[in-house]
């Protein structure tokens, strides 16, 4: 071997390995919405909401929480087109203050991400433990559950991600469905005085404590700016970036 291919060999650049993906933003959206997870919505934070939010007027945060997305929705998607990284809000902090508020940026959303992975994960398992457990099935430990579904969640992520958006629309489908199945009950069935429309009083929303209704009315938005995540994985980002981005606050 000559010194020349030596050499060459040892400044070659080190091969680049990238996301591929050939998602459309039916695809994004589906899998951002999962994420927020609209069942656990209804059966978690909305009673939380008209608990200690504004009550009957809670109903309304969620159009005023859509407004607000949809408005920063626009500074997103046009901050994606300038700074094309999937680096999402580590690349717009780092660009615009700096590294050391850009690293910052990332071990927060690190921190309160991976919490809220734990608490969605040991919810999980002792939910289907509590529940095989009213079927007439035996009592397993919850943290058995709650493993199982990290490793079903971790194998799906190891494979394409075509996989898993797959997955996630026949499930989110059928999350959908009972959310709905619900809803149509309710409207059928009303409650104590019927079916009313005093959540749209303007002294029913801003009754008790608004502002707390609106942040849980957000805080079920979760996720939602995770679009830009998915730029290396998409078909034309874009315009798929902006569809999902809208669409999945919608």
């Amino acid at each position: 071997m000559d010194a020349s291919t030596t050499t060459s060999r040892s400044t070659a650049a080190p091969q680049e390995r990238n996301l591929r993906g050939n998602l459309g933003a039916v695809s994004v959206t589906f899998m951002v919405i999962a994420a927020a997870a609209p069942l656990t919505v209804v059966g978690g934070l909305v009673p939380i909401g008209f608990l200690v939010g504004n009550g009957i007027g809670f109903p309304v945060m969620f159009l005023v929480a859509t407004v607000i997305l949809l408005l920063f929705s626009v500074g997103l998607t046009a901050m994606s087109r300038f700074l094309p990284k999937a680096g999402s809000f580590f690349v717009f902090a780092t660009h615009g203050l700096g590294r050391t508020p850009g690293l910052a940026t990332a071990y927060l959303a690190l921190v309160c991400y991976t919490t809220v992975q734990i608490a969605v994960f040991s919810y999980l398992g002792a939910t289907i433990s509590s529940s095989i457990v009213l079927l007439g099935g035996p009592e397993i430990p919850w943290w058995l559950l709650t493993l199982a579904s990290v490793a079903l969640v971790g194998a799906l992520g190891y494979r394409q991600i075509e996989l898993s958006s797959r997955v996630l629309v026949v499930v989110l489908l059928a999350e959908i469905g009972i959310v709905v199945l619900l809803g149509i009950v309710i409207l059928v069935t009303g409650g104590a005085e019927g079916v009313t429309f005093g959540s749209f009083l303007l002294q029913n929303v801003l009754s008790g404590a608004p502002a707390l209704g609106l942040m849980f009315a957000i805080a079920s938005f979760i996720g939602f700016e995770s679009t830009v995540v998915y730029r290396d994985e998409v078909r034309t980002p874009e315009r798929t970036i902006p569809r999902a981005t809208y669409a999945s606050a919608t």
